[in-house]
């Protein structure tokens, strides 16, 4: 029998749809391991969606429609940061987030800054060096389940928007773009209030896909989930 999930509106990545972070994260905790997640529709708040699980693959359904497919995927090694700040060096880098001036989707649960910090992860990547960007993350009541620990899902989504500031650092107005893939493992877990960076990192592009990395650290320097990602851009000639 397939898993059946709600996404909660609190996920939400644009107003009506969820956290690609998120939505990814829900199906990768079912296979394990390095996870390549594919998004191919905008993942749907407040309905009943099923998880299928088939061997080292796994899909996330609206019905009979294909929101997302994940592989289990080892075959390379994830990219590492090209630096990892300090985590007093990453919060100040937050001070000059461009999405306090301008953000296509403030309500967005991991980067968004009309979210409350015990709501949303108020993850506000700034500039610490040409393409790449960093952030803190200090995991609230509310990010964590009963044993103290952040989810698997939650995780996912801290490591999902600081890929896209990267890759829109030094845009006037950073044009919109939606996560279409991510590739990525957790190997650690977080604790309630447990100090944490987020780096992202420019990687390349190629017409409307953009590539881009991310990865979360601990205050011991221990990488504790690591991602590289695939944005495409909305309103762009290939």
């Amino acid at each position: 029998m397939p898993d059946l999930i709600r996404i909660d509106p609190r996920f939400c990545g644009p107003p009506t749809s969820a956290n690609g972070g998120y939505a990814a994260g829900r199906l990768a905790a079912a296979l394990g391991g390095i996870v390549r997640v594919r998004l191919h529709a905008p993942p749907p708040l407040q309905t009943d969606l099923s998880i299928q699980v088939e061997g080292e693959c796994a899909r996330l359904l609206d019905g009979t429609h294909l929101i997302a497919e994940a592989h289990k995927d080892a075959g390379t090694a994830l990219p590492w940061p090209p630096q990892i700040p300090d985590f007093e060096t990453a919060q100040a880098a937050m001070v000059d987030y461009p999405g306090h001036h301008r953000h296509i989707f403030p309500g967005c649960f991991s980067c968004g800054p009309a979210r409350a910090p015990d709501d949303g992860l108020c993850i506000f990547p700034g500039a610490i060096a040409e393409g790449v960007v960093a952030g803190t993350w200090q995991p609230q009541p509310s990010q964590v389940n009963a044993d103290g620990e952040a989810p698997p899902e939650i995780i996912w989504a801290a490591i999902d928007c600081a890929g896209y500031w990267a890759l829109a650092q030094g845009q006037a107005k950073p044009g919109a773009m939606l996560l279409g893939q991510i590739r990525g493992v957790v190997e650690h877990r977080v604790q309630r209030a447990q100090r944490c960076v987020i780096v992202g990192w420019r990687i390349g592009s190629q017409g409307r896909k953009h590539h881009a990395g991310t990865a979360l650290i601990d205050a011991r320097g221990v990488c504790i989930a690591r991602s590289e990602q695939t944005w495409i851009a909305l309103n762009q000639p290939d």
